[in-house]
């Protein structure tokens, strides 16, 4: 039917009949909807104004009158006319104004002022005259009150105007756009000496302070690391000055003591408790101190834990009291690992908690020696508002009453921090400034080596480095670290070189090799394994360039034995024998230690502390060195090779009369185009 629409006039006309219905319907609808929504539009708006005469009233009819604005307190240095009920008025008219309450005034005018072409004070305004600008100012503090009467703590005060007892109709003095809208609206009551509380917003990334959260951190650049904390209210002296004076004075007390010259002050004996563990001793200078803090950091799995549990059970062996309180693990699983590494003992007591205040009521109730702590980020303040365990303010907060307790009971303490995503020990730094001692604890996962060394330490020397092992009975302390950076390599293995690398100030041996490999690639390879990548980039242009050894054509693989990441540029003269051996197929002897730093210009340079290192070297039963020419110090048995560029090392350090490669060939023109002598 609907098809034929376009063909037979009956259809078309019944189709626009119903189209026609339907819209008359929805209309019909759509009216009754909006009249409805308007008949409640105005029962809302009646209401609301009923509620609002009746609020207005009662506030008129509670408040005190206001005085007019010509009997308000006058200037005291404003003259005052005779006959003027308003004094220190300075521009008057003679016409009574429109008010029944108000007085006339008497003086004349100065001047008239025109207003789109008609005087709009003539000789008078139809309203009443307004006091010069000078008289309009602010009168709380300078003499006025900008319009606002004496309303200024006391509300509106009823005064007598007009010379008949008239006053004005009163007002109640209402502020803010709600009271304006819905009437006086009367003021909580205020307790004297009662501070509000206010909060701030601090990033738990890098401790920025923000007055309210924000999402984005303008320091770091992280995104929802804000946390709300509270503000605490100022009191006490200091509260009380800066209430009176009106700024942040803090009142001066009476000193315990006279300040002591600084000859006279008493030197404190430190008793340093051992720990019996020999490379730990080594990085705290002899032992822990009593009334010390201690910080241990380091990557997760770096044997924190088994190190800590080590030195408390030796610790509880010589007779000290130790109390461990871990927060991230059970006692049973505690107790599976002391089994396993052999540290029982009766003076070490185990606790869990991850409360602040029980942990020092465990403090409290044994007195200990020794506390450790495991670890900080996971103990809280239930007190403390804002964040919970792990945030800077719990960390910050925590660590000050640990530090404090400690200081005041005599009891060294250890605290474990973990390192977070950004590569900061236990948060923005927020423990580094409160501890005396900060040791980190590093070393590959996938090798047994693990280095402990100080970065702060308050009672000892700062660069001591400790070497343990990961065995399966914890970590065991490594005299001789250069068995463990030092490969076995038989003697005649090319591209292999020794040298001495400082870790603090501890020299170490460490072994590097370097692989050289023919390409069939247009640009040749450079791979570097715990050695700095572009600094191996750089010395194989230097090897090219300055010594003639072709390696334009060669892929250069260079690493460290052991697992130990080399970054000095004491390893660069090890590292261009290494390469240069590979690519001649020449050894390098393995009583040789090479130290200097290689230069742009192919000149050795001389590095820090190398009669440090030679006497080192001497004491590892080396027996030749090869050194920079500016070296002048002692040669501790050695037999000291002095050599002033890299080309006069490669000739000392190779066996041979010429290090260049005997293949003298050119290169393929469609490479480079550069013969092989350079």
């Amino acid at each position: 039917m609907f098809a034929n629409f376009d063909q037979n006039p009956i259809y078309a006309g019944f189709g626009g009949f119903i189209v026609l219905l339907l819209w008359l319907q929805l209309s019909m609808l759509v009216m009754l909807v909006g009249a409805e929504v308007n008949a409640e539009l105005e029962r809302i708006r009646d209401e609301r104004a009923r509620d609002r005469t009746a609020v207005l009233g009662e506030a008129a009819a509670d408040a005190p009158a206001r005085p007019p604005r010509h009997a308000r307190r006058p200037r005291a240095d404003a003259g005052t006319a005779a006959g003027d009920p308003a004094p220190g008025r300075r521009r008057t008219c003679t016409r009574r104004w429109s008010r029944p309450w108000a007085p006339p005034c008497t003086s004349p005018s100065p001047r008239p002022r025109a207003s789109r072409g008609r005087a709009r004070h003539g000789p008078c305004r139809p309203r009443p005259c307004r006091p010069a600008r000078g008289d309009r100012r602010g009168r709380a503090g300078r003499g006025g009150d900008r319009g606002r009467g004496d309303r200024g703590a006391g509300g509106a005060a009823a005064t007598p105007a007009g010379p008949a007892g008239t006053t004005r109709p009163a007002r109640a003095p209402l502020t803010g756009r709600l009271q304006r809208l819905a009437g006086a609206v009367t003021p909580p009551p205020t307790v004297p000496g009662m501070a509000k509380t206010r909060t701030r917003a601090r990033c738990t990334t890098c401790g920025h302070v923000e007055p309210r959260w924000v999402g984005h951190c303008p320091h770091c650049g992280e995104w929802g690391t804000f946390v709300e904390e509270a503000v605490p209210a100022a009191g006490g002296r200091a509260g009380a000055a800066a209430g009176a004076g009106g700024g942040s004075r803090v009142v001066a007390v009476a000193p315990a003591g006279p300040a002591t010259p600084i000859r006279d002050v008493p030197l404190d004996a430190h008793h340093r408790a051992a720990t019996g563990i020999a490379e730990l001793d080594r990085v705290l200078g002899g032992g822990l101190v009593p009334g010390s803090v201690t910080l241990l950091g380091g990557e997760p799995g770096a044997g924190k834990s088994t190190l800590l549990l080590q030195a408390a059970s030796a610790l509880a062996a010589g007779g000290r009291t130790v109390l461990y309180v871990s927060a991230e693990e059970s006692p049973g699983q505690i107790r599976l690992r002391a089994e396993r590494l052999g540290a029982l003992s009766d003076g070490l007591l185990l606790a869990a908690a991850t409360e602040l205040p029980v942990v020092l009521g465990l403090v409290d109730a044994h007195g200990p020696d020794v506390l450790v702590l495991d670890s900080i980020q996971t103990v809280h303040d239930p007190d403390l508002g804002g964040a919970g365990a792990g945030g800077v303010a719990q960390v910050r907060h925590c660590a000050s009453v640990l530090t404090e307790t400690a200081k005041r009971q005599g009891m060294a303490t250890v605290l474990v921090g973990h390192v977070t995503k950004d590569g900061s020990l236990a948060g923005p730094r927020v423990l580094e400034h409160l501890v005396d001692t900060v040791c980190e604890l590093a070393g590959e996962r996938h090798h047994a080596l693990r280095l402990l060394t100080a970065v702060k330490h308050r009672f000892g020397a700062v660069g001591e480095v400790g070497c343990f092992e990961m065995t399966g009975g914890g970590l065991r302390s490594v005299d001789d670290a250069g068995c463990l950076f030092v490969g076995e390599a038989p003697d005649g293995t090319t591209g292999v070189a020794v040298t001495l690398a400082l870790e603090g100030r501890r020299p170490l041996a460490c072994e590097v090799q370097a692989l050289v490999a023919p390409t069939q690639l247009a640009n040749p390879r450079r791979v570097a394994s715990g050695l700095d990548g572009a600094r191996l980039g750089l010395l194989v242009a230097v090897l090219e360039r300055r010594a003639g050894i072709r390696l334009g054509d060669r892929d250069v693989y260079a690493s460290s034995v052991g697992g130990v990441r080399l970054a000095e540029p004491a390893v660069d003269l090890a590292l261009c024998l290494a390469v240069a051996s590979s690519r001649q197929d020449v050894a390098v002897p393995r009583d040789l230690v090479a130290l200097g730093e290689v230069g742009l210009a192919g000149e050795l340079r001389l590095v820090a502390q190398t009669d440090r290192r030679l006497a080192e070297a001497a004491r590892l039963g080396f027996s030749r060195a090869l050194v920079p020419h500016a070296y002048t110090g002692e040669a501790f048995g050695l037999r000291v090779d002095r050599v002033r560029d890299l080309l006069g090392a490669l000739r000392s350090g190779l066996s041979g009369p010429d290090p260049r490669p005997r293949d003298t060939s050119r290169r393929p023109a469609a490479r480079t185009g550069v013969t092989a002598d350079g």
